[in-house]
């Protein structure tokens, strides 16, 4: 999938060269992850823990190329934070899985509202592909690497809304609120044998200057 979604983006960019209608930058996201799955039959007490929400963050790269006046496709890759959360433990022994990916989003984007100022707002369907590049349990007196007890990859469902703001001629300042649900089970080895049911979910805010 991540490689399909490469050779798609490099597609798209040796056409755009002979264009101008393009447009690329820099991201920045904050948010929450989360597993949207608590069924499990393991016995261990932080593994059976109800899952909560966990403060998260990412930097990217974005690509756009126009298709018409009114759809876009995307491309961004970049880092991002996951990962959970639980609930339950009445110490302050604070359990929660700290996950580092590296993301790759391919979609589209469909204009709903333009303005008189240009202002816009478009709706964003695509994909995603996530590849594991760290994972630790941490609690409040240290952490311990679970990078083998994880799928190594995973991949999602990324819907968004997203509000658009030319600046400086050319430039657009970007806003976007999405949801990203991941496709396949996390948990792996160990983990999976105890029965642990989770999917990754992300819900980010992100701020984009694109030129």
């Amino acid at each position: 999938m991540k490689y399909l979604i490469l050779l798609l983006f490099s597609s798209i960019v040796l056409n755009a060269n002979s264009q101008r209608n393009y447009r690329f930058g820099i991201g920045y996201s904050a948010g929450i992850s989360t597993f949207y799955s608590t069924k499990t039959n393991g016995y261990n007490q932080l593994l059976n823990g109800n899952y909560a929400l966990k403060m998260n963050q990412g930097v990217a790269v974005k690509f756009e190329f126009d298709l018409s006046n009114r759809w876009e496709l995307f491309c961004q890759t970049g880092f991002q934070q996951g990962g959970v959360r639980f609930n339950g433990y009445l110490d302050a022994y604070a359990p929660r899985y700290r996950m580092n990916y590296w993301d790759v989003q391919f979609g589209t984007q469909f204009l709903i509202y333009k303005s008189p100022s240009n202002n816009a707002v478009y709706t964003s369907l695509g994909l995603t592909q996530h590849t594991l590049l760290s994972s630790k349990r941490v609690y409040d007196t240290g952490e311990d690497d679970i990078h083998d007890e994880f799928s190594k990859y995973d991949v999602g469902a990324l819907f968004a809304l997203l509000y658009q703001i030319p600046v400086f001629q050319n430039h657009l300042i970007q806003l976007q609120a999405s949801a990203n649900f991941g496709l396949k089970q996390v948990y792996n080895d160990l983990f999976k044998q105890n029965g642990l049911i989770g999917k990754n979910t992300l819900f980010n805010i992100q701020i984009s200057f694109l030129f």
